[in-house]
């Protein structure tokens, strides 16, 4: 998405805070290098969901895959070029 991030993963030895942290951080590094500038990149919050089951991953995953169509930047998920999952559909 242009203006935002959805991924799903899996904790194991790190917090949810700390996973966070990394990511933004190292994104944000790479955007500003990218584009030349310097500062914020993300908004400071994150918005969490806990899967506890089968099901609720693959609505999970759904949504996430969807959201391009959602917002009507592609007709078909599988058009847009930045998505990646690595679950069968």
């Amino acid at each position: 998405m242009p203006d935002h991030l959805h991924f799903i993963a899996q904790l194991k030895d790190e917090t949810l805070s700390r996973l966070m942290h990394s990511l933004k951080s190292y994104t944000a590094n790479e955007i500003n290098k990218i584009l030349g500038r310097r500062g914020p990149v993300w908004e400071r919050q994150y918005y969490e969901s806990g899967i506890r089951c089968e099901q609720a991953l693959r609505k999970k995953v759904e949504y996430c895959l969807n959201n391009p169509e959602r917002r009507g930047l592609v007709e078909d998920f599988r058009e847009y070029p930045y998505w990646y999952c690595r679950y069968e559909l």
